[in-house]
């Protein structure tokens, strides 16, 4: 099961938790920062397309077993995420799609 609300002006994903068949999110731009409403749905979900937000923290996502693709572009994402969090997925066989701020 997927769900794409891309560019609505969303800020908070709280309530997609109780959405239990979700595999695949595309959330791409809107102004969400906040990943922790997606820890519920970590066993299930396969891919997160999350591009063009305000995001900065993924520690979240090192959790989600089954997740193959992330999409990331867009995000400030912190000097943690980059230098620490995106290899650890990345060596688990994830495929990230990112970029450095400035680059």
């Amino acid at each position: 099961t997927s769900l794409q609300p891309d560019n609505e002006p969303i800020q908070n994903i709280e309530g997609i938790q109780h959405l239990t068949t979700l595999q695949e999110v595309s959330l791409f731009g809107n102004q969400i920062s906040d990943l922790s409403p997606l820890v519920p749905l970590k066993d299930g979900m396969f891919v997160l397309i999350l591009g063009a937000n305000q995001i900065s923290d993924i520690s979240v996502l090192l959790d989600f077993p089954v997740l193959q693709h992330v999409m990331l572009l867009g995000n400030p994402l912190s000097e943690e995420a980059i230098s620490v969090h995106i290899p650890m997925l990345q060596d688990r066989g994830v495929s990230v799609v990112y970029q450095i701020a400035g680059q």
